[in-house]
């Protein structure tokens, strides 16, 4: 049995249709958990309305806790063999669990992730569905997975991957974080020494632009800051120097981010920011680089000496990025 997992707050708009991608999905034997994380709107009852409908939707009513509480909410009650999460604003394809069980069960993996689409918010899609000719199954150990999430959003996210319910056990999300599911990969990702990836898009993430990524800087996002630090600690345990590289360099880019909202943030902020770039610098210090790797050199004096000009830098290439 898979159980699905779906935080409910404020989608009254899509919730119908995500949890209808889920009941009637092709694989049968399901244990469907929707978390009202005390949404205001029809969400409640709405939900109620999904468990008289079909036997196998289970309904937790809790007051609002964010999404992290509401995935342990149903976290903690899950009985399936297999754990699988999806945001109440997406949806997914209808052979999407019997596409990743069949996956996991054939390869013996704790884990499988499957592809995605995005939905914009007129409902047009970044990609096309590929014909089975162009799909790729891969089999990837753990650091061919640390790469590929560094790379794609599909790695990262908690979303669009089957579990094992054994790697869950010990595991919970991190309550009051922006970009959990970051946090919580440190603790899972170490028990699949192989995983499976397949690029068949089976998942469809809808772009909400109101949504806590596509909002202006915050304080919190710093957050991922300290777990992009504490995954470079990991890396460098291992010996694994391009992967700690790569994972300093998203989040020194997202404390530029706050140094360039430097004049919005308080007194407090400011010093989390300080603390922040602190644990940067000693850490980019402490990373080995080759005497040929010229960027990341002056990089790392540039991070060190002129901190501010690095900002502004980063600042520039990201709007040349999105021109």
């Amino acid at each position: 049995m898979i159980s699905v997992i779906v935080p409910v707050y404020k989608v009254e708009k899509y919730l119908d249709e995500c949890v209808e991608s889920i009941v009637n999905q092709t694989y049968q034997d399901l244990e469907i958990i929707l978390v009202d994380d005390g949404s205001p709107d029809n969400c409640p009852q709405m939900c109620d309305a999904w468990e008289k409908k079909d036997k196998r939707v289970k309904v937790i009513h809790q007051k609002n806790g964010g999404i992290s509480a509401a995935r342990n909410a149903a976290l903690d009650i899950a009985c399936g063999e297999y754990i699988y999460f999806v945001d109440s604003d997406d949806f997914m394809e209808a052979t999407a669990l019997e596409y990743l069980h069949k996956l996991i069960v054939e390869y013996n993996v704790p884990m499988v992730i499957g592809g995605y689409r995005r939905i914009s918010a007129d409902g047009e899609y970044d990609q096309k569905v590929l014909p089975d000719g162009n799909i790729e199954v891969t089999v990837l150990d753990e650091y061919k997975l640390w790469e590929l999430t560094a790379h794609n959003m599909a790695g990262v996210v908690v979303w669009s991957k089957l579990y094992k319910a054994e790697l869950w056990k010990d595991c919970r999300f991190p309550i009051g974080k922006i970009n959990e599911d970051n946090g919580v990969m440190l603790e899972i990702l170490p028990k699949c020494h192989r995983v499976v990836y397949s690029n068949k898009p089976i998942y469809n993430y809808r772009i909400n632009l109101q949504g806590i990524m596509h909002t202006k800087f915050s304080i919190k996002n710093l957050d991922e800051c300290i777990f992009f630090n504490e995954q470079c600690a990991y890396f460098r345990a291992r010996g694994w120097n391009e992967l700690e590289i790569m994972y300093w360099n998203s989040g020194s880019q997202l404390w530029c981010d706050g140094v360039n909202e430097l004049r919005a943030l308080s007194s407090e902020d400011k010093q989390k920011l300080q603390e922040i770039y602190i644990m940067y610098r000693d850490r980019i210090r402490g990373i080995e680089l080759a005497p040929n790797n010229y960027k990341m050199l002056l990089k790392r004096w540039m991070f060190i000496h002129m901190p501010r000009l690095y900002c502004r830098m980063h600042k520039l290439a990201a709007k040349s990025y999105t021109k």
